[in-house]
């Protein structure tokens, strides 16, 4: 038995034997023996083994229900290749060895097909999961509903047309999550706008099993009633918000994004995230995103986004708003937003939708909004 879960793991993490035996000093046999429950090497190189995968070495002794250690952060994946490994394999063994906060399942674009899985314990061990072998929704949902309540109302799933990548912008390719590192997972964990599988969901899995209905009957049924959906763009370097910024502006469902400018001047409700005094004011913006079944979805860029206190800086601004002049679905305000980027998100989306009266950004009006970014004009960084 302890060989066989030591095995399962180190396959989902794809690791090989003959990695484990190179970081042990020992031959592949003896790794092989472990995994058969063969006696063949010392306690201590059984927890070493432990480490190696993340596992909890109570455990296998049995003085804990938690395979995995706290605070781990483990990406599994699930290929063509491990074809013995069940699809489901990686979620029954979570599910089974640790008290599940969130489940957080990925969907491929317009498919009812599963991609992968973000989850996470209630002793923040995280667990990234890349499918790369078709698991359709029939069988998750399948499996799901077999599973104990306390279980089954943990699953999240995100089932969207796209997703918001948590640092850097819209996408509508999984390829990139694979790239993540811990903190960036757990932001799309609590962050990523998702639908929690309520009564009336269980239901329509029960009507899925029953008549085989698709993925698209699924999301029409699947709307909220007095839910903004919502979620914060996690801001990086300039460069990279300013790209975010462009695919929104450029993605076909984006139905209006409003520009904002900071206060001039530091207030009570700066934080850390809106950076040094020297850079205000800074620009906000507000995005509103249809998305099929359930609506718009409020993106919100605050703190540290974008300014115009430099050159170089400004050179991103005038990216932008080229951008924005063009797109005909850019607002801005002419009154100052307060700084939100302290508050939670929704927020923040109440405040920036009641700040002002919203007006169309053009090749006129530009300029009037420039004039909250800077005390310079365009003209004068061009002359400079």
């Amino acid at each position: 038995m302890k060989g066989e879960i030591l095995k399962k793991v180190r396959e989902l993490q794809d690791i090989t034997q003959s990695e484990i035996a190179l970081r042990l000093a020992v031959d592949q046999t003896s790794v092989v023996k472990i995994e058969n429950n063969i006696p063949a090497l010392t306690r201590e190189y059984i927890v070493r083994v432990c480490k190696i995968l993340s596992i909890d070495e109570n455990f296998l002794e049995g003085k804990s229900n938690y395979l995995f250690l706290p605070k781990s952060f483990l990406k599994f994946r699930i290929s063509g290749i491990k074809a013995r490994i069940s699809p489901l394999a990686w979620l029954d063994l979570i599910l089974s060895y640790s008290n599940t906060a969130k489940v957080l399942l990925l969907t491929r674009e317009n498919k009812p097909q599963l991609v992968g899985a973000c989850i996470k314990d209630d002793r923040n061990s995280i667990f990234f999961v890349r499918i790369e072998i078709p698991l359709t929704f029939q069988k998750v949902f399948d499996y799901v509903n077999d599973l104990p309540e306390s279980k089954r109302d943990t699953i999240y799933i995100l089932a969207k047309s796209f997703f918001m990548h948590p640092e850097h912008h819209l996408i509508s390719s999984f390829d990139d999550i694979a790239h993540y590192d811990r903190e960036a997972v757990n932001s799309l964990i609590e962050n990523a706008f998702v639908e929690v599988l309520t009564e009336k969901e269980k239901e329509l899995i029960l009507k899925i099993r029953e008549k085989n209905i698709d993925l698209n009957f699924l999301l029409k049924n699947l709307k909220r009633e007095e839910t903004m959906a919502v979620i914060r763009y996690k801001n990086k370097t300039t460069s990279k918000n300013l790209n975010a910024l462009l695919q929104i502006l450029q993605n076909q469902n984006t139905k209006r994004i409003i520009f904002f400018a900071s206060p001039e001047t530091k207030t009570a409700d700066m934080s850390d995230n809106d950076g040094p005094e020297a850079n205000l004011p800074l620009l906000a913006a507000l995005a509103e995103i249809e998305i099929s079944a359930v609506g718009i979805l409020h993106v919100v860029f605050d703190g540290l986004i974008l300014h115009a206190a430099r050159k170089p800086r400004y050179l991103e601004i005038r990216e932008l708003l080229d951008t924005a002049e063009k797109s005909g679905k850019t607002y801005f305000s002419l009154t100052r937003a307060p700084f939100t980027s302290r508050l939670i998100p929704e927020e923040a989306v109440e405040i920036l939708l009641n700040t002002g009266t919203p007006r169309p950004l053009n090749k006129q009006s530009r300029i009037t909004y420039f004039a909250l970014l800077s005390t310079f004009s365009e003209a004068d960084y061009r002359n400079l």
